[in-house]
């Protein structure tokens, strides 16, 4: 398999490896979930393609600590523990993200083992003095590694100050959950703390959109992608290698050098008048401009970034909690003499033939979105992710 082969493989190099287990999951269309014996209501499915090669850089020597995210936010009224505990639980019924370990099985391979309900609560209630670090506790809540095999892979603590200021930090492996879980979570959490009603009923939506997004996504994977992703588009890239502004940390361990960069007010919305103009979009604007910047900086006129794509639109599943949001490769080319102009637009371009064959071309909010969201659960979607993997 050659180079350009690789990329529109999407494979990593743990996967030129021995499987996870024997027999790991492949999935039809119209599968059902297994229900596992005497489990009372426990049901299994297999584990999708990302959530298996996100496994296996364990594997390769990463951390699994490092696949914890997690998120803060202050309680604008105080709640009651009893409280929190019952809307935690309602969360937990709705969304089967929460209740989802991972466990190998010898016949199906991996599996998504989904319970009817969980073994106990999901709060940490603890009183702690003034001059407690939320973000330090956030990082001692995630920092222990999780048990795959035991739901849930989630975990929320209740900071409660005695001022009476009220911190929730809560966090999940990247295996159940992605950035937009984290802000649905807190949306709904806000929303059923506000008193709207949000149903209690056990529900397995989530893993049923999860199961119907993967088969949107192979009709762009290994050679059939050509259609998508045109060979031509790899075909002569080199390595882009980056140097670190600052020493490696000791360890790799959750957060570890973690480096977050504000967005000036007013810049998103001159992106997007500047985007309209060039008759492109906001998302090709910040991606283009950052080809530009690294191809002149490490003078590398083709590259490949991963850019995350939310593929919960495949599957019409937007108030979808797990782990949808994956990466695809993405050519990177900004040549010598181009324009600004051409590389943006080039952008916007492959962007829209990576895209278009698989996202619905109109696509309504997610109730949460449409709720309103908490100042900054707004701000997370002014965020830029672009994740740097080496091709070769």
């Amino acid at each position: 398999m050659d180079i350009v082969d690789w990329i529109l493989d999407s494979q990593t190099g743990a996967e030129a490896r021995e499987p996870l287990v024997p027999g790991r999951g492949t999935r039809q269309e119209g599968f059902e979930p297994l229900v596992v014996p005497g489990a009372d209501g426990t049901v299994r499915c297999p584990a999708t393609r990302d959530v298996i090669r996100l496994l296996r850089t364990e594997q390769l020597g990463t951390p699994g600590v490092t696949h914890n995210i997690g998120s803060a936010v202050q309680l604008a009224t105080p709640v009651s523990r009893e409280r929190l505990t019952g809307v935690l639980g309602d969360l937990a019924a709705r969304h089967a993200a929460l209740r989802t370990a991972i466990v190998a099985d010898p016949e199906h391979g991996l599996q998504l083992e989904v319970g009817q309900s969980l073994p106990g609560t999901l709060l940490r209630w603890s009183p702690v003095d003034e001059d407690t670090d939320a973000d330090q506790r956030l990082g001692e809540l995630l920092e222990p590694p999780f048990e795959l095999a035991a739901a849930p892979l989630w975990r929320f603590e209740l900071l409660e100050y005695p001022s009476g200021k009220q911190v929730l930090l809560y966090g999940a492996h990247h295996a159940v959950s992605d950035l937009s879980s984290l802000a649905l979570v807190a949306a709904e959490i806000g929303a059923d703390l506000t008193g709207e009603h949000l149903s209690s009923a056990p529900s397995l939506d989530d893993i049923d959109g999860l199961m119907r997004a993967q088969p949107a996504r192979q009709e762009t994977d290994g050679r059939e992608a050509s259609a998508a992703q045109p060979r031509e588009w790899f075909s002569g890239i080199r390595r882009l290698d980056l140097t670190l502004a600052k020493p490696r940390p000791a360890a790799r361990s959750y957060r570890a050098a973690t480096e977050l960069v504000e967005v000036p007010d007013g810049l998103s919305e001159r992106v997007g008048t500047e985007a309209r103009r060039l008759g492109i979009t906001p998302a090709a604007f910040w991606l283009g401009t950052l080809t530009i910047f690294l191809a002149r900086l490490r003078e590398r006129s083709r590259f490949v970034l991963a850019v995350p794509v939310d593929t919960r639109m495949h599957a019409e599943a937007l108030d979808a909690v797990g782990f949808f949001g994956v990466p695809i490769p993405f050519p990177a080319e900004a040549s010598p003499g181009e324009s600004v102009a051409e590389v943006l637009r080039r952008t916007d371009t492959r962007l829209g033939v990576h895209l278009e064959r698989a996202f619905p071309s109109r696509t309504p909010c997610p109730r949460w979105w449409r709720r309103g969201c908490t100042a900054r659960t707004r701000r997370w979607s002014r965020c830029i992710s672009t994740t740097f993997r080496r091709a070769a």
